[in-house]
C-alpha cells in the first residue's frame, strides 16, 4: 500500500543522471542524497522511519566491478543495505538491487507487521513522469515483508525524445538543450535564415543566397531541388555564394549539415532562355521552357540547321562532267533542294530513291565539296566528288603501245598483246624440270613474236643463262631450289607468266633422317632432327653427361648435368647395379633421380630410345658423416669446476680443454701477422720460481704452417706433389687476413686461399651444417682449394699442416704430443703438441664443403713418414688432411689454440733429466787405483761382486716395481675383407723375417702383409690398433738392457788383481768405495722416484 504522509529531508543532489534511458541504458549512481528520510507512518505503536545515506563507493564483485554500497541509517547506527546486485530495466523505469549479507538472530521475516532492518532483499524502483509538477517526491510501499520499493518521480529524471546528437548539449525538464547552431524541439533545424535568393538561368551557373548565417554550421552542404550543389562558400555572414545545376521552374532549398537542416521559405527560380536563329523556322520550334528548339523530321543541330540526311558515297564523273550519283540516306529530305559541286549548281537533279540521288555534273576537274541544301538548312558532304581522267593504262607499255586520249585505247605492236600491251605475244606448252640442285631446263612453246633480249624467271630467280634455240623451245640455266614454281619471260615493260609451273624434283633424306629422331622435308631432301640428335640423317647423338652430384652410402636424390634434350617417356638411368627411380628433366641439360644405397665410384648409364651414353666411375658414394665415439671420464674431468661427464666423454668448461679437462685455454694477445705465407708464430712468455726459489724464465714458441698438396691414391701412396713457393697477402680486418697462391698441374691451375681469423673471445659460427665454437685466443685456418685435375676419380687430394711448440729449457723438461678424437660433440680430431706445461692445441673437423656438400675426411697424423725432430724441449707434428674426389671447390677449416697444464707424464714423453750426481769415469778409475795397495783385493772383489751382483738384481726390482704398467701397441687384423663387396677371407703374413727391422731394449718394430685376391671394383680392409697396459715382458725372445755402468768387467777385476798385491790397504779403500757407490745408488732411485711421479725416465 502507499502511505500517505510522507516527508522529504536534506535533499542537497540529484539521485541519478540519465543517458539515453532504455533497456541498454548506462547508470550513474553519483552524486546521491547525501541524507533522507522517509516517515512510513505507526504501526501499533511504533514509528518506522528509513534512513539512507552513502557508506562508501567502492568497488563490487559483479557488474564488472563497477557499483556503490548505500547504507540504511535507523536510529544512531549505520546498516549496510548490501552490494549491488544488478539493475532490471523496463520500458518506462528501472529496478535497482541490493541484498544484505548481515543476518539478526533476534528477527525474522515470518511477522506480517514486524520491520526487519537486517537480513531482508530490498528493491528500490525509479519511475519518470513527464506529467508529475516539478517536485521531488518519495513514495515508499511495502507489497510483503522484507520487500520495499522505493518509487520515484519527478521531471528531473525525464529523458528528453529524439534529441539530433551531437547538437544537443544536455536535456532539461524533458527538452532538448540545443547547441548554438541548431534550434527546434529536437534541435532538428540550423540556426540560420534566408531572406533573398539569387537565382540563375535553366542552365544552372553561380547564384546566390542572402541572409542570416552569423550561426551557420561549418561543414554544410547546399541542396536546389533534391540535387546537390556542387560548390558552396561563405562570403560572409550574410552571403553564400553556390555553382547551381541546370534544371527549370521553382525549386527548394535545403541547407544542411546531414544531421540537423534549413528549409528556406523562398524558392530558386530557374530563368528561361530565347532559342537561337529562330529554330530555323520553318523547321523547327522554341520550346521556351527549356530554351531548346524542336527540329522537323527533315532537319536535325540546335537550330536544325542541318538536313536530317547523309552521303555514303559518290559515283563521279570524268572532267568532261555528265551524269553522277549520290548514295546514302535521303528519307527525309525536303522537296525543293539544290545540289551544289563545288560552287556550281547542278542543272538537271533527280531523287530517284530514298537512298540515290542523280545528278548533271558540268565539266571541271580535281576535287570538289557536295553541298545540299533547301535555302535555310543544308548538308555538307564529307566524302569529295572527284573529277576523273581518262589517259591509257601503263601508257600502253612503251614503246610497245600508243594510247588513243580521245577514247583512252592503246594500239599494240604484234610483240604484246593486252588493252595496255602488257602481255608478251608468246605462249608456253611444256616444262622440262631439273633436280633441286638446279641444272639446264628447257621451255617449249610458240616463240614467234618474241621479243630479242628477253629474260626468264623460275620463282623470284632471275636464270643467267638464257639461249632461243628456235621458234619452239627456250634454253635455261636454273639455279638451286626446291617446289614449284612460277615461269615468267619479260622484257622489262611487258612480260608472259606461264600456266605451267617448273616443278624442282626432290632428292629422298639420308638414312630416312634416323627415325624416330628426325622429319625429311621433301621439298628440301634434308632432314629436321629432334633436340638429342643431328647430323646430315640425324645420325649423331647430342646427348652427353657431364656430372653427377654424389650422395652418401645412403643413396637419396642426385641430379644429372650434361646435355639431354628432351627425353621421352622411355628415358632410363641405371647407376652401378641400382636403377634410378623418379626420374625427373628440370630442364634440356638437367635430369634428378632418387638412386639407392651403395659405396665408391659407380659407372652411371642414360639411356632414351636407341640413344645410350655411359661414362665410367662418374658417380660417387661418399662416406656419411659420422660421429666420435664414446670417450671414458678420466681424472673426473677436473672437478665440478672444470668439466661434466656425459656419455660421449668429458664435456669442459670454459677455459678448460681437453679430453680430462685438465689442461687450460691461455688467453694471449693477437700473434704477429706474417706477410710472407699463412704460417702463424706465437710466442709466450713465463717468468716462474723454480724448486730452488730462484727465478726462471722460459719462453714457449709456437709455429702453425702450410706446407704442401699432394694427390694421394686409394692406397694412399703419393702421386704429385705441389709445395707452395709464393703467397699474394690480402689484410681483410684486423684480425684477419688472406693470403692466395695458386699451381698447375695437368693443365688446370688451382687456386688455394687462406683465411686466417683470430678470435679474443668465444665465438659460435657454422661450418658444414653444424656450430662449432671458437675458444678465445684461437685462431682459424679456412682454406678452399679451386677445382683440381686428378689423375683418376679414386685418388684423394691431401693438404699438408705442420704444428711445432719448443721452449728455451734444455733439462729437467719433458716434450709429449696426442692425436685422437674429441669428446665435447664437436666430432673432430685433435692435436696436442706439449713442451713441460706447455701445449698447442689444433682441432682438425672431420668435415668439410666438397661441391658446396658436408662430407667426411680423414685427418692423419703424419709423423711416422716425415722428417721430424723432436727431443725434450721441442715437438712437432705432421697433419694430413686428406679429402676424396671433387669437381668444383673444397673448404676446410682446422683451428689452434694455447693451453697450460700438467707436465706430460705419458710412456711416449721425451724427457731430459739432471745428472750431475753421477759419478764420472774418472772418479771410478780414480777409486780403481788405489787397489793396487792391497794383495787381498782377489778375495775382497769376489765377496763384492757376489753382493753387487745381488745389489743389482735389487735395482732392476724396484725399476720394475715402480714401472708394473708399461704400454703396449696392440694391432688386430681381421682375416676377412669386403672384396666388391662381398665378405671374403684374405691372410695376414708377419714379415719381420724379410725386411730391415731394427729391434732394441727400447725399440720395437713389425711388418705385416695383407693379402687379398683378385678383384674387380674394389675391396675394404678394417685393421684397428689399440693401446694396452700390461706387465713388463718376461719372454726368452726379449731383448733387455740394464745398467752396468758401475759394474766390473773382466779387464778391470784383473787390473785389480795385479794392483792388489801392492798393498794390503785395497780393504779400507774398497769399503770407502763401497759406501759412496751405495750413496751414488740411493741418489739414483730417489730421482728415478721423483720423476716417475709426473714423467717417464727412458733408459
Amino acid at each position: 500500500m502507499f502511505i500517505e504522509n510522507c516527508l522529504f529531508l536534506n535533499v542537497n543532489g540529484s539521485i541519478c543522471s540519465f543517458n539515453y534511458p532504455n533497456k541498454n541504458s548506462v547508470i550513474n549512481l553519483e552524486p546521491i542524497f547525501n541524507l533522507y528520510s522517509v516517515y512510513m507512518g505507526s504501526t501499533a505503536g511504533f514509528r518506522s522511519d528509513i534512513y539512507f545515506d552513502l557508506c562508501k563507493n567502492t568497488s563490487l564483485p559483479v557488474c564488472n566491478g563497477n557499483g556503490i554500497n548505500v547504507c540504511q541509517k535507523f536510529s544512531n547506527e549505520m546498516h549496510s543495505l548490501g552490494s549491488f546486485y544488478n539493475i532490471t530495466f523496463n520500458n518506462n523505469d528501472f529496478l535497482i538491487r541490493y541484498e544484505s549479507s548481515n543476518t539478526d538472530s533476534k528477527q525474522n521475516c515470518s511477522s506480517q507487521n514486524t520491520y526487519e532492518i537486517y537480513k531482508r532483499v530490498t528493491y528500490f524502483q525509479f519511475i519518470c513522469n513527464r506529467n508529475f509538477p516539478n517536485i521531488t517526491v518519495v513514495y515508499a510501499s511495502e507489497p510483503k515483508v522484507c520487500l520495499y520499493e522505493i518509487h520515484m518521480e519527478s521531471k528531473y529524471f525525464c529523458d528528453c525524445e529524439n534529441c539530433v546528437q551531437p547538437h544537443t548539449s544536455s536535456c532539461y525538464n524533458g527538452k532538448c538543450q540545443c547547441n548554438p547552431y541548431t534550434t527546434g524541439e529536437t534541435c532538428e533545424q540550423l540556426n540560420i535564415k534566408i531572406t533573398n535568393v539569387v537565382s540563375t538561368s535553366i542552365n544552372g551557373g553561380i547564384g546566390y543566397l542572402i541572409g542570416d548565417f552569423a550561426l551557420i554550421i561549418p561543414n554544410f552542404e547546399v541542396y536546389i531541388g533534391g540535387i546537390q550543389c556542387g560548390y558552396r562558400k561563405l562570403i560572409d555572414l550574410t552571403k553564400i555564394e553556390i555553382s547551381v545545376p541546370g534544371g527549370i521552374g521553382n525549386q527548394s532549398i535545403i541547407i544542411t549539415d546531414g544531421i540537423s537542416s534549413y528549409h528556406s521559405p523562398i524558392l530558386f527560380e530557374y530563368i528561361f532562355v530565347p532559342c537561337q536563329s529562330d529554330c530555323s523556322q520553318p523547321h523547327g520550334n522554341c520550346d521556351i521552357l527549356f530554351g531548346v528548339c524542336s527540329c522537323d523530321s527533315q532537319t536535325n543541330g540546335s537550330n536544325c540547321e542541318f538536313l536530317n540526311i547523309k552521303i555514303d558515297s559518290i559515283i563521279s564523273t570524268t572532267i568532261n562532267g555528265g551524269v553522277g550519283y549520290l548514295n546514302g540516306d535521303f528519307q527525309f529530305i525536303t522537296p525543293n533542294f539544290n545540289v551544289f559541286v563545288g560552287e556550281k549548281l547542278c542543272t538537271d537533279v533527280e531523287l530517284v530513291n530514298a537512298s540515290t540521288i542523280r545528278i548533271l555534273v558540268l565539266p571541271d576537274n580535281g576535287f570538289k565539296k557536295v553541298n545540299i541544301t533547301d535555302g535555310i538548312s543544308s548538308y555538307v558532304s564529307p566524302i569529295l566528288f572527284e573529277y576523273i581522267n581518262v589517259p591509257c593504262l601503263y601508257n600502253c607499255s612503251q614503246p610497245h603501245g600508243e594510247c588513243n586520249l580521245f577514247f583512252g585505247v592503246c594500239t599494240c605492236d604484234n610483240q604484246t598483246i593486252g588493252d595496255d600491251c602488257e602481255f608478251l605475244n608468246i605462249k608456253i606448252h611444256s616444262i622440262k624440270s631439273t633436280s633441286i640442285n638446279g641444272g639446264f631446263g628447257f621451255i617449249n612453246g610458240d616463240f614467234q613474236y618474241i621479243i630479242p633480249n628477253f629474260k626468264v624467271f623460275v620463282g623470284e630467280t632471275l636464270c643467267k643463262d638464257v639461249k632461243l634455240l628456235n621458234d619452239t623451245t627456250i634454253e635455261i640455266s636454273v639455279p638451286p631450289g626446291v617446289g614449284f614454281k612460277n615461269v615468267t619471260i619479260t622484257d622489262g615493260p611487258s612480260s608472259y607468266l606461264s600456266p605451267i609451273l617448273f616443278e624442282y624434283i626432290n632428292i629422298p633424306c639420308l638414312f630416312n633422317c634416323s627415325q624416330p629422331h628426325g622429319e625429311c622435308n621433301l621439298l628440301l631432301g634434308v632432314c629436321t632432327c629432334d633436340t638429342q640428335t643431328n647430323g646430315t640423317g640425324c645420325e649423331n647423338s647430342r646427348i652427353y653427361i657431364d656430372s653427377i652430384d654424389p650422395t652418401d652410402g645412403n643413396g637419396g636424390t642426385t641430379y644429372l648435368y650434361g646435355y639431354f634434350g628432351n627425353t621421352t617417356s622411355n628415358l632410363y638411368i641405371k647407376i652401378g647395379d641400382n636403377n634410378c627411380n623418379n626420374i625427373q628433366q628440370t630442364n634440356e641439360t638437367l635430369i634428378k633421380c632418387d638412386i639407392g644405397v651403395g659405396s665408391g665410384f659407380k659407372d652411371v648409364l642414360l639411356q632414351d630410345r636407341d640413344l645410350q651414353i655411359k661414362v665410367e666411375n662418374l658417380f660417387q658414394y661418399f662416406v656419411p658423416i659420422t660421429t666420435n665415439k664414446p670417450k671414458q671420464c678420466f681424472n673426473e674431468c677436473g672437478g665440478p669446476n672444470q668439466g661434466i661427464c656425459l656419455s660421449s666423454g668429458c664435456s669442459c668448461i670454459l677455459p678448460w680443454i681437453g679430453n680430462d679437462c685438465m689442461s687450460k685455454i691461455v688467453i694471449i694477445p693477437q700473434p704477429s701477422t706474417n706477410y710472407s705465407n699463412p704460417s702463424t708464430e706465437i710466442p709466450l712468455f713465463e717468468s716462474i720460481n723454480n724448486t730452488n726459489n730462484e727465478i726462471e724464465n722460459k719462453l714457449f714458441i709456437s709455429l702453425i704452417s702450410i706446407i704442401k698438396l699432394r694427390e694421394l691414391d686409394f692406397n694412399s701412396k703419393e702421386l704429385n706433389s705441389f709445395p707452395f713457393k709464393e703467397w699474394e697477402f690480402n689484410k681483410i680486418n684486423s684480425e684477419t687476413s688472406q693470403f692466395k697462391t695458386n699451381f698447375t698441374n695437368l693443365g688446370l691451375t688451382t687456386n688455394v686461399t687462406v683465411t686466417l681469423q683470430w678470435f679474443n673471445k668465444e665465438t659460435d659460427f657454422e661450418f658444414s651444417n653444424q656450430i662449432i665454437k671458437m675458444n678465445p685466443s684461437s685462431i682459424k685456418y679456412t682454406i678452399e682449394i679451386s677445382e683440381f685435375k686428378f689423375s683418376s676419380k679414386l685418388n684423394q687430394l691431401q693438404l699438408i699442416m705442420k704444428a711445432s711448440i719448443s721452449v728455451n729449457k734444455t733439462i729437467e723438461i719433458c716434450s709429449d704430443k696426442e692425436f685422437g678424437e674429441t669428446s665435447n660433440g664437436d666430432d673432430s680430431n685433435y692435436l696436442k703438441i706439449q713442451v713441460d706445461n706447455h701445449s698447442l692445441y689444433g682441432r682438425f673437423i672431420k668435415r668439410a664443403l666438397i661441391d658446396s656438400i658436408p662430407r667426411s675426411i680423414d685427418n692423419v697424423q703424419l709423423d711416422s713418414s716425415m722428417n721430424i725432430v723432436d727431443s725434450a724441449s721441442q715437438s712437432q707434428s705432421f697433419i694430413g688432411i686428406s679429402v676424396p674426389y671433387f669437381k668444383k671447390e673444397i673448404i676446410i677449416d682446422p683451428d689452434f689454440s694455447i693451453l697450460v697444464g700438467s707436465p706430460s707424464n705419458s710412456v711416449n714423453s721425451i724427457c731430459s733429466l739432471n745428472d750431475s750426481s753421477n759419478f764420472s769415469k774418472t772418479k771410478i778409475s780414480a777409486i780403481v787405483i788405489c787397489g793396487f795397495f792391497g794383495i787381498v783385493t782377489i778375495s775382497t772383489i769376489a765377496i763384492y761382486s757376489y753382493y753387487k751382483k745381488k745389489h743389482d738384481r735389487n735395482v732392476i726390482n724396484e725399476i720394475r716395481l715402480k714401472l708394473t704398467t708399461k704400454q703396449v701397441d696392440i694391432l688386430i687384423f681381421i682375416k676377412r675383407a669386403l672384396i666388391d663387396s662381398t665378405p671374403r677371407s684374405i691372410e695376414n703374413v708377419q714379415l719381420d723375417s724379410s725386411m730391415n727391422i731394427v729391434d732394441s731394449a727400447s725399440q720395437s718394430q713389425s711388418f705385416i702383409g695383407i693379402s687379398v685376391p683378385y678383384f674387380k671394383n674394389e675391396i675394404i680392409i678394417d685393421p684397428d690398433f689399440s693401446i694396452l697396459v700390461v706387465s713388463p715382458s718376461n719372454s726368452v725372445n726379449s731383448i733387455c738392457s740394464l745398467n752396468d755402468s758401475d759394474g766390473f768387467s773382466k779387464t778391470k777385476i784383473t787390473a785389480i788383481v795385479i794392483c792388489g798385491f801392492f798393498g794390503i790397504v785395497t780393504v779400507s779403500t774398497i769399503a770407502i768405495y763401497s759406501y759412496y757407490k751405495k750413496k751414488h745408488d740411493r741418489n739414483i732411485i730417489h730421482e728415478i722416484r721423483l720423476k716417475l711421479t709426473t714423467k717417464q725416465v727412458y733408459n
